[in-house]
Formats: C-alpha cells, sequence, structure tokens
C-alpha cells in the first residue's frame, strides 16, 4: 500500500466511516499540509479498486471491511487508561469438546471486574440499510455477549486467557465480581440510529444488560473518564440507566446526566427509593446541550484545568508499576483503584512539599494521606542516603510507623530517592495486618520527619463538584 492509503482509511475510519468524498478530501488537504487533493483523490481510487471503501449514492464514501482495524482501535483506546496486565484482544478458551474458540473481542479483567467487549461493523453499500445494521452489528453482537457470559459463569469450562503481557490469567466464580458487557458498533451517525441503548429484550439476564456504544462513543467517554475506576464507574451507573426503559437519544445525554448528578444518578429531590422504583426515566434534550455549552460545560472545563496537577501522580504510578512483580499484585491494583478525583486531591497535598523538597534543597520530606479508615498512603521523598537498601528500610519503617499510628488495615509506601551522581529511583512497599514496631528504639529524627496530613476528609465520599 502507498502511504497515503493507510493515512486515508485510518482518518476514515475515526470520522465516522462514511462522509461525502468531496468533504473527505478538502478536510484531509487541509489538515495535512504536504498532502495534495491530487495524490489524495489518487489514493481513494486505489482503495475503492481494492474494495476497501464503497462509492455510495449521493457522493458518498465508506470503508469496507474493516472489523479488526475497530478491534485495534478499540484496544489503543483502552491502552489509555488500562495497564496490559489487565488488557486482553482476543482472548481464547477450550470449550467441552476440546476446540478452542474465542471468548470475545477485547477484555478488561482489573479487581474482580470483568468487562466482555464484543466489537462489530458492517459494510455501507446503501445509506439507508438500518435494518441490516440492528441484525448484524447489534442483535448478533448480543447474542455473542450472552454465550460469553455464560461461558464466564459456567464452572465447568476452565477458562485461562493471557493478557497483553503474555501472562496467563484465570477466571473462575470466586475471582469475577461483576460482569459488563460492551457491545461497540460502528455507523455512520447521520443515517443510522438506536431504538434504545440498552436493547434489553435481546439479553436473557437483565443484570447483564449490555452497553450499546460506538467507537466514537468510546472514545468521548474514554476522554472524560481517563481513568480505570472512572470508566469502571460510568459502565456501570450508564448500565443502571438503561435499565429504566429510557428513551436516550445520544451519549452525550448520558454523559451529560452522570456529571450533572455528581455521578448518583439522582436528581435533586430525587430518593434512591424513586429512583429503584421507578420503571421509566425520560431526560429532557437540554442534556446533550450541557455538554457542550452552559454551566456543566463550566464546570467540567474547571475540572480538566484542576486535574492537570493529578498527573503528578499519574507520572509516579507509570514509574513504579514498570518494577512490580507479579506477587506484588496488590500493591498494584491498590494504585490503580484512585480515579482521577482521588489523584487530584492527593497531588494537591503532595505538589507543594515536593515543590518545596526540589527548590529549597530540602533533603527529606514524608507526608501522609489517609485514604479512608483502612488504608494510608506514606510519600517519602530524600537525598538522604545514596545506599538503595537503606532507602528501602527507611521506607517500610516510616511506612510502619504511619499504620500503626493511624491503626491502619493497609497501607502504602512510595519513595523518590535522589541520589549524588543525579539518578533518582522509586521504590514502594505494601504493610497490611497485625505488624508490631518497637518505636522506643528508633530515633527521634524519624518521627520529626513525618508530615501528617490524615485529618482530610475521606476520598471515597467526595464527588466532582461538592
Amino acid at each position: 500500500m502507498a502511504k497515503i492509503e493507510p493515512i486515508v482509511i485510518d482518518i476514515l475510519f475515526e470520522n465516522g466511516g462514511v462522509i461525502l468524498e468531496d468533504f473527505f478530501v478538502q478536510k484531509l488537504s487541509e489538515e495535512i499540509d504536504d498532502l495534495e487533493k491530487e495524490k489524495i483523490e489518487k489514493g481513494i481510487e486505489k482503495l475503492v479498486k481494492k474494495n476497501k471503501i464503497y462509492r455510495l449514492e449521493d457522493k458518498y464514501i465508506s470503508l469496507t471491511d474493516f472489523g479488526d482495524l475497530q478491534e485495534d482501535k478499540i484496544d489503543e483506546l483502552l491502552k489509555k487508561i488500562v495497564h496490559p496486565k489487565f488488557l486482553f484482544k482476543n482472548p481464547k478458551f477450550t470449550n467441552p469438546n476440546g476446540k478452542e474458540e474465542e471468548f470475545c473481542d477485547n477484555m478488561i479483567f482489573f479487581d474482580g471486574n470483568l468487562i466482555i467487549i464484543q466489537s462489530k461493523t458492517k459494510n455501507y453499500t446503501t445509506l439507508e440499510n438500518f435494518e441490516r445494521f440492528q441484525t448484524k452489528c447489534i442483535d448478533n453482537s448480543i447474542k455473542q455477549l450472552d454465550s460469553s457470559i455464560r461461558v464466564s459463569k459456567n464452572e465447568i469450562i476452565e477458562k485461562k486467557f493471557k493478557n497483553e503481557l503474555g501472562e496467563e490469567i484465570e477466571l473462575n466464580n470466586t475471582n469475577i465480581k461483576k460482569i459488563i458487557g460492551l457491545n461497540i458498533c460502528y455507523f455512520h451517525q447521520d443515517k443510522d440510529y438506536f431504538i434504545s441503548k440498552g436493547w434489553k429484550n435481546k439479553l436473557k439476564h437483565l443484570d447483564d444488560i449490555p452497553n450499546i456504544l460506538t467507537y466514537q462513543e468510546l472514545k468521548k467517554i474514554i476522554n472524560l473518564n481517563d481513568t480505570l475506576p472512572d470508566f469502571l464507574e460510568y459502565l456501570d451507573k450508564r448500565r443502571v440507566l438503561v435499565q429504566k426503559e429510557i428513551p436516550l437519544l445520544s451519549e452525550y445525554q448520558i454523559l451529560s446526566y452522570f456529571f450533572y448528578t455528581n455521578h448518583t444518578m439522582l436528581l435533586e429531590g430525587m430518593s434512591k427509593t424513586d429512583w429503584t422504583d421507578s420503571s421509566l426515566i425520560i431526560l429532557d434534550e437540554g442534556f446533550e446541550e450541557e455538554l457542550e455549552r452552559g454551566e456543566l460545560k463550566n464546570k467540567l472545563d474547571k475540572r480538566e484545568e484542576d486535574n492537570k496537577k493529578s498527573y503528578f501522580i499519574d507520572n509516579i504510578i507509570n514509574k513504579i508499576i514498570k518494577n512490580v512483580q507479579n506477587e506484588q499484585d496488590i500493591f498494584f491494583i491498590e494504585l490503580l483503584r484512585l480515579n482521577r478525583f482521588n489523584r487530584r486531591l492527593i497531588s494537591n497535598r503532595m505538589l507543594p512539599i515536593y515543590n518545596d523538597f526540589i527548590t529549597k534543597k530540602q533533603d527529606f520530606r514524608a507526608p501522609f494521606i489517609r485514604l479512608n479508615e483502612n488504608l494510608g498512603i506514606l510519600f517519602i521523598f530524600s537525598k538522604k542516603s545514596d545506599n538503595f537498601y537503606e532507602n528501602e528500610q527507611i521506607l517500610k519503617v516510616h511506612s510502619l510507623i504511619m499504620k500503626n499510628r493511624h491503626k491502619l488495615q493497609k497501607i502504602i509506601g512510595i519513595s523518590e530517592n535522589h541520589y549524588k551522581d543525579g539518578t533518582v529511583n522509586h521504590s514502594f512497599c505494601i504493610l497490611e495486618g497485625d505488624i508490631k514496631l518497637d518505636e522506643s528504639d528508633l530515633p527521634k529524627e524519624f518521627f520529626d520527619n513525618l508530615n501528617d496530613k490524615s485529618k482530610m476528609e475521606k476520598l471515597d465520599t467526595i464527588y466532582e463538584f461538592n
């Protein structure tokens, strides 16, 4: 393939798969400086001859046979928020007859949450063919989802899947806490439509109602919920909304409702009992507009600006998890349980201390934050020692002091050690259970270095706009 052709396919996919040819050529030539219209037109012509693109009526063009491309694109999107350890592409299992079968197209398994994703596309030969789209992209996909859910609950079938690191993970009824189905369809938003975003009557188990999304909607959801806990929470709350037989006009409405209600899905004056007992919810069309303009848009813009500080925690997590061994999965999961708001609150308290440590050339800071009744995090920023083993011991002892002082079930310790040769390394530990420490033998310096910030509100009780 010439260089232009994969560019055309990729950009056509990202822009909806079906588009006016003249508009597409003009847009592409404006967005990419070194691409001339003539070169783009020749590239499209070659793709038409290779049956990679259809020419439709009314001067539209559309992609053909792009199922594998969509699966790859979904995988790329998920990698933005999911570590490869918890991500699976085309996982396979052996059925009772000894034959290998594909479990699903894409999968996430994190902290007991199993996200099963079926990806479906439809080749357009005409613009008005929703019935065919409905059968192929929705009904057939939901049948496959139903089959995958039944396999995941079947104790007899052995389910050993390899994640994207090549590690084998076994699923069973003891480690699966929740199952969420995702049906990712691909359609032209101006021509196709959904009767229901949940397709409730097509699935046998009401608790397993799938989230029917387009690739473009999935992209928007991940942009606004850019940590794995945020993404999982949205899918779970979204599924509950679909169960109410709600007439849904767009994903923007659902996103707006989710943020407008501070993730609770309860409108002002609505109790949890009202919500549980209701069988029909109707969303005003104004919810869709709120995401693009108005008070909610302003709040989300402010949230985006405030979140920039939270990437300080992201950077620390990304540096540490490279060194986490399989037997330390519990540490891994605890860190990745932190949603974007948690990370922002922690960063708000950590960044001033860290900046003082760097700019004022201090040699030791040890700020602590209590996340909830049972869990806390201790950060240590140190220039005290060039001895790796000594730094490991300093981290463990300080972590144990704070665990016992606050009567925690579990504490995460993270240290950033700066050495005289200019190198920086990160260490970590996780301590849980009953561990004794005779503090009387420790130097007073250990306690003087601890900066206790534990009187903050619990992170798990605070929502976005409170």
